[in-house]
């Protein structure tokens, strides 16, 4: 039977103090990135709802947390955005949240640093 095996392992230290310079240099520039898009999720959101009285595109709103965070929300507040979004068994949907939802996913995916 074989004696024993060992296994030492070096530059963990290394790896993690060039883990956490990267993150430190990456954060602005994907803080820039992650709101840039989000303007464009909910300028899309707002060209794209039907408008009849002005109240759905009044209640989308952009909320962006102090700056050095990453936290951005689009927030409808309309009560009616689901039944317009989604569509009733009487009304079409009118996807104008879909819309900018699925263009802020497909931006977010190309988010690259060079």
């Amino acid at each position: 039977m074989p004696g024993g095996f060992s296994l030492q392992i070096t530059g963990l230290q290394e790896l993690a103090a060039y883990a956490t310079q990267l993150a430190v240099n990456i954060k602005p520039s994907l803080i820039v990135a992650i709101s840039q898009i989000f303007d464009v999720g909910a300028n899309r959101m707002r060209s794209d709802c039907p408008v009849r009285t002005g109240n759905l595109k009044r209640s989308i709103t952009l909320n962006k947390t102090a700056e050095g965070s990453i936290l951005v929300q689009i927030n409808i507040t309309a009560k009616y955005a689901g039944f317009v979004n989604f569509g009733t068994v009487r009304m079409r949907p009118r996807p104008f949240a879909t819309n900018g939802y699925n263009l802020i996913l497909s931006e977010m995916k190309r988010i690259t640093f060079t």
